[in-house]
C-alpha cells in the first residue's frame, strides 16, 4: 500500500495548529470580591484571570498554568475556565487560593500574601508551553526567572511585573510594569536597554516616550482596565500589529474598560 507522505505530514500540520493554543498564561489567578453600591460579586480575577477571560473574548486560546488551593473556592475556579473553553494546568498551593477584596467606591484594595516556597519543574514547563508561539508571565514568588527557562528565540514573552523586580536580562521580553515612581522605572528599563515596554503609574500609562493621562472615575475598574490593555496589546501583537499600532488600539480598550468595567468588543476595536 503506497502511503501519501506529503499529504499526511500537511494533514498532521494543520491538525497541530488546529489545537494548539495561541498563548501560555503562567500565573496570575485570583479569586476576587468586589464591593460596589451595585452590590457584591465573586469573579475570577487576578491579571492572569481576567486575561485569559478578555482574550477569550478576542478570539485567542489559552492554556494556563498556577497554583491553586484546594479550598471553597477550587471548583469556583474551575469551572469558570471550564464554561469559558480555558484548559488549565494546577498544582497544589497549601496555603489556599489567593483572593482580593476590592471596596470600588472607596478605591480600597485588600489580598491574602502567599508565603508558601513553591516550585515548578522546569522540564514540566518547557512541555506545557512546547509549540505555542506566545508566553504571558504574571510574576509571582514561584515563577521569577522563568522568563530564561523558555526558548525565547521562538516565542514572544509578555511580563506583568512590579518595578522592583524588573532585571537586567528581560531585554528579550515585552514588559508591563506596575510603579509608584514612574522616572525611576522609565529610567531602569532605558538603562537596561529596553526598546519596548508599558509602564502604568498612578492615573499615567507611559509607552515608548509617550504619556498617556486619564481622568480618575468614582468607580474605580482600574484593574479590569489594566488586564483590557495588557490584553488588546497582546491580542494585536498575535494578530500582525506593531507595538506602536498595538499600543494603540490597547488604550482603546483600556478607556472602554476604565468606563463601564467590561472588556472591550472586538468590532469596537
Amino acid at each position: 500500500m503506497k502511503l501519501n507522505l506529503k499529504f499526511q505530514e500537511e494533514s498532521i500540520q494543520v491538525l497541530e495548529n488546529f489545537y494548539l493554543p495561541d498563548l501560555a498564561v503562567i500565573g496570575g489567578i485570583a479569586v476576587e470580591t468586589i464591593v460596589s453600591s451595585d452590590g457584591i460579586n465573586t469573579v475570577l480575577g487576578g491579571r492572569g484571570g481576567r486575561i485569559t477571560l478578555y482574550l477569550k473574548k478576542l478570539g485567542i486560546k489559552s492554556n494556563v498554568f498556577s497554583f491553586l488551593g484546594q479550598d471553597e473556592y477550587l471548583n469556583f475556579i474551575l469551572d469558570t475556565l471550564d464554561s469559558n473553553g480555558i484548559p488549565i494546568t494546577w498544582s497544589l498551593n497549601p496555603e489556599g487560593n489567593i483572593k482580593i477584596v476590592r471596596i470600588l467606591d472607596k478605591n480600597e484594595k485588600y489580598f491574602t500574601e502567599n508565603k508558601s516556597i513553591l516550585s515548578v519543574n522546569p522540564f514540566f514547563m518547557d512541555e506545557f508551553i512546547c509549540g505555542i508561539k506566545n508566553v504571558f508571565i504574571k510574576y509571582e514568588n514561584w515563577n521569577f526567572g522563568f522568563h530564561n527557562m523558555f526558548g525565547l528565540k521562538d516565542k514572544k514573552i509578555y511580563i506583568d511585573i512590579k518595578d522592583k523586580e524588573i532585571s537586567d536580562d528581560m531585554n528579550d521580553c515585552y514588559l508591563f510594569a506596575e510603579t509608584d515612581d514612574l522616572k525611576e522605572t522609565v529610567y531602569k528599563c532605558k538603562k537596561y536597554n529596553f526598546s519596548d515596554f508599558t509602564v502604568f503609574s498612578d492615573n499615567i500609562i507611559f509607552f515608548n516616550g509617550k504619556v498617556y493621562e486619564f481622568d480618575k472615575c468614582e468607580h474605580n475598574y482600574y484593574e479590569e482596565a489594566v488586564s483590557s490593555y495588557e490584553s488588546v496589546f497582546i491580542y494585536s501583537n498575535i494578530a500582525g500589529y506593531n507595538f506602536f499600532d498595538s499600543h494603540l488600539l490597547a488604550i482603546k480598550g483600556f478607556e472602554y474598560t476604565y468606563k463601564t468595567g467590561m472588556m472591550i468588543p472586538r468590532q469596537k476595536l
